[in-house]
């Protein structure tokens, strides 16, 4: 059974490994060059957090690959994406400091760069973000690429600094997304970021009964790494034959510090929001019971039992998030395996007689089980950097004496904070 067992833990962990050791892989795509021709191929995006300064592109039946910037190419897509190529104005004073005579409508540089396409249409919304200038967007008229204008400024002042903010993008939406009368009111509630724009362009196509295409990003695989702490409530009870000191005793609850690190490893898209969640952590429980015996009126037998066990625990869980609002739910479920460092396995038994008193001392566990698994259920909530969990685990016990059977249930409750995203 513990190889079975074993067997499922590999898997997780093969699965983990391929996961986070493979690059970004070519995927079936395309280019459409300067003279306008449309190349078949396979196309791999170097980054996946910010909008790509060049392409990989590989042509079908070639080996070769070429390295394509902005200004060689019109447009490049996947299955994921469709960027396009485009000489624009980019913003690289926002949340900069400035005087007042900085411009809060000229703080920028021309340049030819790849735009991400976001909502396509007879009005598309473009995307842009790379390692310097913070998120930009961007909508086609018939002059070419118009930046919405979104742009903020802090003024040294004598006493104290002024936030200034530019929003000049409503104004433009508002000339742009024409034929709608609710989306004044809309645009006013519109915020600079892609799910509110989205959202607004989405109304807006609703309103004049138009159809639309949205390109949803690919969302490449990532890693976060937490520690957690929290507490672990240990139950044990044993069954069998021949062992009533354990087996009529009822072992108390056991409340112990656990503790450890977390690795969340993202899937890909096509799994939706599940991750591999792989930890290590410390845990313990220790458990004490009296158990009486009466023969009869001139013999009794009264057994103290002491047991417990700390553990190096590695555990292999799936996990899925809910995303609501500023927080997201998630649950997991998966195997636990637990190696013992160190036992408490004591027993003091005191038999009278109608003569005599003996007192015997020795292993209250025969065979003491060095490793142990178990089964995951558990739930919780995160927000931003912050977690909590609540988590149930069954186990299979401290014992593997033939004719001794046992079993460990366990609630933890773990608090967990992300170190590494």
């Amino acid at each position: 059974m513990r190889v079975s067992f074993s067997i499922l833990t590999v898997i997780f962990l093969v699965i983990e490994i391929n996961i986070a050791c493979s690059g970004n892989p070519f995927e079936s795509g395309y280019i459409i060059t300067r003279n306008k021709d449309t190349i078949r191929g396979t196309v791999e995006i170097i980054t996946s957090k910010s909008t790509p300064g060049e392409v990989l592109f590989r042509e079908t039946g070639a080996n070769s690959v070429t390295v394509y910037s902005p200004s060689a190419l019109l447009e490049f897509g996947t299955a994921y994406d469709v960027y396009k190529s485009a000489a624009v104005k980019l913003n690289y004073r926002s949340y900069q400091f400035g005087d007042l005579r900085d411009s809060l409508y000229n703080d920028y540089l021309i340049d030819t760069v790849f735009l991400r396409l976001i909502v396509s249409g007879d009005k598309e919304l473009l995307y842009y973000k790379d390692s310097i200038s913070p998120e930009m967007f961007f909508i086609k008229n018939e002059f070419g690429y118009e930046w919405l204008i979104h742009s903020n400024i802090t003024v040294k002042g004598r006493k104290k600094n002024q936030r200034l903010t530019n929003n000049n993008y409503i104004g433009q939406l508002i000339l742009y997304l024409t034929g709608c009368s609710s989306m004044n009111l809309v645009l006013s509630n519109t915020s600079y970021d892609m799910e509110s724009l989205v959202k607004a362009f989405q109304h807006y196509y609703n309103c004049i009964n138009s159809s639309v295409e949205l390109y949803k990003p690919k969302e490449y695989k990532h890693i976060e790494l937490y520690a957690i702490a929290g507490v672990s409530f240990t139950k044990t009870g044993f069954g069998g034959n021949g062992y009533s000191y354990l087996t009529e005793s009822n072992f108390p609850w056991s409340a112990d510090f656990s503790g450890g690190v977390a690795v969340d490893v993202f899937l890909p898209e096509i799994l939706g929001r599940w991750s591999i969640n792989n930890e290590v952590i410390f845990t313990s429980f220790h458990s004490a019971s009296t158990h009486s015996y009466n023969d009869n009126e001139q013999s009794s037998a009264v057994t103290h039992t002491d047991i417990g066990a700390s553990y190096l625990k590695i555990n292999n869980m799936l996990r899925s998030k809910i995303p609501l609002l500023d927080v997201s739910l998630f649950f997991n479920f998966g195997l636990s395996n637990g190696f013992t460092l160190s036992t408490t396995n004591k027993m003091k038994q005191v038999t009278t007689d109608s003569e005599d008193i003996h007192i015997y001392e020795g292993k209250a566990i025969p065979d003491f089980r060095n490793y142990n698994f178990g089964f995951i259920v558990g739930f919780g909530i995160k927000y931003k950097r912050f977690s909590a969990e609540a988590r149930y685990e069954i186990g299979n016990g401290v014992t593997s004496t033939t004719g001794l059977s046992s079993n460990l249930n366990r609630f933890y409750i773990f608090m967990g904070y992300k170190i590494l995203n």
